[in-house]
């Protein structure tokens, strides 16, 4: 069974959109997409993590996959949280890309 794509959250008036949306159908802002290196970092297990309220594990999966540093995992997997779009630091780690590929 295939998860839909999460929604948009509009980072002004907090509004829900669908994915694909150029601008807030609430406050007609402008939505920031999610860029391909996000949608490979934030997958399924990630996002699970943090609706379980297992903010701990996520932030410590955040970090094996980007080798990002505490303050940067915590601020992203909080803004995941939000249903923020986030910056993944420097590059994905070979062995997760290998992993992703061999997932598809």
């Amino acid at each position: 069974m295939d998860k839909a794509p999460p929604m948009l959250r509009c980072t002004f008036c907090d509004h829900d959109n669908p994915p694909g949306a150029q601008r807030c159908a609430h406050c007609d802002a402008e939505l920031s997409q999610p860029s391909d290196t996000e949608q490979q970092v934030v997958d399924d297990d990630l996002m699970s993590l943090i609706a379980r309220g297992e903010k701990i594990s996520a932030i410590k999966l955040f970090r094996e996959r980007t080798g990002s540093d505490l303050k940067q995992a915590k601020d992203a997997v909080e803004a995941l949280e939000r249903g923020e779009s986030i910056e993944v630091p420097g590059e994905l780690d070979n062995d997760f890309e290998q992993e992703l590929l061999t997932r598809l």
